[in-house]
């Protein structure tokens, strides 16, 4: 089918959610302003009991429910299934979208279509207040700035074309929470070249907080290193560099205490320099941070990584060695 200006390509917003009342108003409003005619707008109900879905029915959002949960995987395909459009857009629950997305979305997928699926990114003001989810939203968008593909299909907002989506199988339901489905089913969508990036497609995200993000951080990097992958590294966050950077969080710990145990001045020196391997490593984040929030917030966001390192790398770890020794390739 061809598409001009006059008849753009048909639309479906996909929005799974789950007891998500306290952030859908702020979705339903962004999205109240963007519609159009050829779009249509689904919320599947993954087995709220919070009244949510009168938020978005008041949009003139369809909502499909499930009796019991049963995880956004099979929340999208439900979507998927039900839609009619040529497109599907998918949305997280927590996100605001900004500008106009699905104008944008539409317009790609119209004048290009040999195009299968984009990843969208996340703004680097996120849509809650604090110093964790502005720390969060700064990382997620210096792991994005710049990058141009990403094996992951980032689904806090992304794009396919219902015929990809459905040829590939869709998401894969035994994932049951928010877990790595959006890299499997990317795996296999995008292959070795992996997804583009549209630096357009953008979205505030509510973040989580400190420990519910540490448990989040163990889970999802667990379940990365198990997955069959069309590559060891990717672009986005899992990156060499980034691994690097993890390691080295081990090596400032492990010196220091060597270095107070011992008081042998070259572990001293040896400390020194691992903290600024850590800090060379992670350079464009910190000085976004510092140039964006200052010296205050700079410190406070490398002691928050070195956090997040203590539990990435032991869970990356285990999930590697289940893989290698004949463990499920997924959670």
């Amino acid at each position: 089918m061809t598409h001009d200006e006059d008849w753009p390509v048909s639309l479906s917003v996909v929005v799974p959610f789950k007891n998500a009342y306290k952030t859908l108003g702020p979705l339903a409003k962004a999205l109240r302003e963007q519609a159009d005619r050829g779009v249509e707008f689904l919320g599947i109900d993954d087995g709220s009991d919070d009244g949510g879905a009168e938020i978005l029915e008041a949009v003139g959002f369809a909502i499909h429910r499930f009796e019991r949960s049963r995880g956004p995987a099979a929340a999208r395909n439900e979507g998927v299934h039900a839609a009619k459009g040529e497109v599907i857009l998918f949305l997280d629950a927590d996100v605001v979208p900004l500008d106009d997305l699905i104008a944008h979305v539409r317009g790609r997928f119209t004048h290009e279509p040999t195009l299968l699926a984009l990843s969208g990114v996340y703004h680097p003001a996120p849509a809650n207040r604090g110093f964790f989810p502005l720390y969060k939203a700064l990382l997620c968008y210096a792991w994005f700035d710049g990058k141009a593909r990403f094996g992951s299909l980032e689904t806090a907002c992304a794009a396919v074309r219902r015929r990809a989506f459905l040829d590939a199988g869709g998401f894969d339901e035994s994932f049951t929470g928010a877990d790595v489905e959006d890299y499997e089913l990317g795996y296999r969508l995008g292959g070795s070249a992996g997804i583009e990036i549209d630096h357009a497609m953008r979205v505030k995200h509510h973040f989580p907080g400190f420990f519910a993000n540490l448990k989040n951080f163990a889970k999802r990097s667990y379940q990365w290193a198990m997955l069959k992958r069309p590559r060891t590294f990717d672009t986005v966050a899992t990156t060499p560099r980034e691994g690097a950077a993890s390691l080295s969080t081990y090596a400032v710990i492990g010196l220091l205490a060597a270095t107070i145990v011992t008081g042998q001045q070259v572990l001293g020196y040896a400390t020194l320099a691992a903290v600024a391997t850590q800090l060379q490593l992670r350079r464009g984040f910190y000085l976004m941070c510092h140039e964006n929030e200052g010296p205050r917030f700079t410190v406070l966001a490398v002691l928050v990584t070195m956090a997040n390192d203590l539990v990435v790398v032991p869970a990356v770890a285990a999930g590697t060695m289940r893989r290698l020794l004949g463990g499920a390739s997924k959670a």
